[in-house]
């Protein structure tokens, strides 16, 4: 007899690490943008969040080194002759103990979505964690968790349901964005 196992539609999870020269411009945009963070959150309170949770997803503040690195970002996927094309994006604080409901981020799914196929997560804390949950029902393990970390951007699937929780006291910080990666004809 003669056997084999075939692993068909594995999901890619791109992981950059950034060291924290790369991103503190990043963090010091976003701590001078976190009080009109609050302001917008709270003029859109359905944000599918338990605890203390804030975003400016309904009216992003602009973070001009967030952009800066998504082009640092777009020259990798440009070498591996990608098309690499950032929609938007937004911040979140998770403070103590809260968390962002399972969602996804697929425009087929949500009907105020635009074209895009892949979003991220960058942690500018290393407190919470990201989940992400299988999809495929006969699948060996129900979920992956990625720990948060410091300058870690995970860029994933926008159709795969996750979710997000911080467990211990202090803020999570995080922005996250949409995006289109398509290959170069």
């Amino acid at each position: 007899m003669k056997e084999s196992i075939d692993y068909i539609f594995p999901t890619k999870i791109f992981i950059f690490d950034f060291n924290l020269d790369e991103i503190n411009g990043v963090i010091k945009d976003f701590l001078l943008e976190e009080e009109n963070m609050i302001r917008i959150n709270n003029e859109n309170l359905n944000n599918g969040s338990c605890g203390t949770y804030f975003t400016d997803f309904y009216g992003p503040c602009k973070n001009q080194s967030y952009e800066n690195l998504i082009n640092n970002i777009s020259h990798y996927f440009n070498n591996q002759r990608l098309n690499f094309e950032m929609i938007s994006y937004w911040s979140a604080c998770y403070v103590d103990k809260s968390m962002h409901s399972a969602h996804l981020h697929s425009d087929t799914m949500r009907p105020n979505f635009e074209n895009w196929n892949y979003s991220s997560v960058l942690c500018l804390s290393d407190l919470g964690e990201t989940r992400f949950l299988s999809s495929n029902y006969s699948s060996d393990k129900i979920d992956k968790i990625y720990p948060s970390k410091i300058g870690r951007m995970l860029i994933f699937p926008s159709n795969l349901f996750h979710d997000a929780l911080s467990k211990n006291s202090g803020t999570r910080r995080i922005i996250s964005s949409n995006l289109s990666i398509s290959n170069v004809y």
